[in-house]
């Protein structure tokens, strides 16, 4: 069966139960954000019906942005739902004795909705940018489980917001946080990079980041399984995971993966 086993995986009756008792709740979720987006569509409208033809122009523009800035919201909120229903169902076929489904898809377009969610996340502004190739292609096409490419990525990219807001404490109102992603094909590898303008990383650290159970963020939660998760999922996968950083400036996690159809499928059977 093609798709990728490791050993992070529940024992399958948990994988199945947990599957089950977060796919309730998140059905739920996801109607509601479904219906709240079907009504604020339908509210702008009839506001725009009731205002009529002579609504000042300003006004309109005003109306036009807040009701964006909902739809935005809306997306964001439907994405974060889509990351959920991809763990679920990563869950199921745990349960079930069978490996996470492999499908082609955009690995570059995955890439920009991690930063884009990842910065959600976070209560300050930061300046998100994307590059896609080497020649600025748009798209990356890639073969392997969707829903662990996105665990890893948005992991990789909530990382480094985290770092920004360290870094934004320190140095107060007048700083800027900035992430940058970057997908590239080098030879038969494809190249994805997440830099950050964080807090860095110590160079006693850097050596124990992808460390199970190590954590430089004790004191706010930080369990220490997220890096050590994303390599051993890519490293499953016949990829790795490095990083570089100077302390004060920022980070740079790059990622490798095989680029061809089916070679990170092989190399998780073999």
């Amino acid at each position: 069966m093609s798709g990728v086993r490791a050993p992070w995986l529940l024992p399958a009756e948990q994988a199945a139960l947990l599957a089950h008792e977060l796919g309730n709740p998140l059905g739920i979720a996801r109607l509601c954000t479904q219906d709240i987006e079907a009504e604020l569509q339908a509210f702008h409208a009839q506001l725009l019906a009731l205002a009529g033809e002579d609504l000042d122009p300003a006004v309109r523009a005003h109306f036009a942005q807040r009701f964006s800035g909902f739809a935005e919201r809306i997306d964001t909120l439907a994405a974060a739902q889509q990351r959920m229903a991809g763990l679920v169902e990563e869950l199921r076929a745990q349960g079930q004795g069978a490996a996470a489904a492999s499908q082609t898809f955009d690995l570059a377009e995955r890439l920009r909705a991690a930063l884009r969610l990842a910065s959600a996340r976070s209560g300050r502004a930061i300046e998100l940018g994307e590059e896609s190739g080497q020649a600025s292609e748009p798209t990356q096409p890639w073969h392997g489980p969707l829903a662990v490419l996105d665990r890893v990525l948005l992991n990789l990219a909530i990382n480094a917001v985290q770092a920004i807001e360290r870094r934004a404490e320190q140095e107060g109102e007048g700083f800027r946080g900035r992430l940058r992603g970057r997908c590239l094909r080098q030879d038969a590898q494809l190249v994805v990079e997440i830099d950050d303008n964080g807090i860095g990383i110590a160079p006693q650290e850097i050596d124990r980041v992808f460390e199970r159970g190590f954590s430089r963020r004790r004191d706010s939660g930080g369990s220490g399984l997220g890096l050590s998760y994303a390599r051993e999922a890519i490293r499953a996968l016949g990829g790795d995971i490095g990083v570089a950083s100077l302390p004060g400036q920022g980070t740079r996690f790059r990622l490798w993966l095989p680029a061809a159809a089916g070679q990170a499928v092989a190399a998780a059977s073999a």
